[in-house]
């Protein structure tokens, strides 16, 4: 589900079952010339068995997100319809 906390910081709140709650929030900054685009993943553990998972999957969840900018920004460039990009919803550095 996506929250939108302002035009350049939209929240995915995570809808699959964890022991607490996740969302990754996207922050764009800069302008249209030079974009900088900042990726937080939050989750708000609940109870001991939510902190068993958070730390168990660290390691996973490192790995995932280290890719995941660099994916979003290679997908956007390439522009192609059909796969994750739309004219409507992504703009890589077109417009403020």
């Amino acid at each position: 589900m996506l929250y939108g906390s302002g035009q350049h910081r939209p929240r995915l709140v995570a809808e699959m079952k964890v022991p607490g709650l996740a969302w990754l929030e996207f922050e764009v900054t800069g302008n249209a010339a030079r974009p900088t685009i900042r990726r937080t993943a939050v989750f708000d553990p609940l109870g001991l068995f939510g902190l068993f998972y958070w730390y168990a999957l660290y390691p996973e969840h490192r790995w995932v997100f280290a890719g995941m900018l660099p994916a979003i920004v290679k997908t956007c460039h390439a522009g192609k319809p059909g796969e994750g990009t739309s004219a409507a919803t992504v703009k890589c550095a077109q417009e403020p």
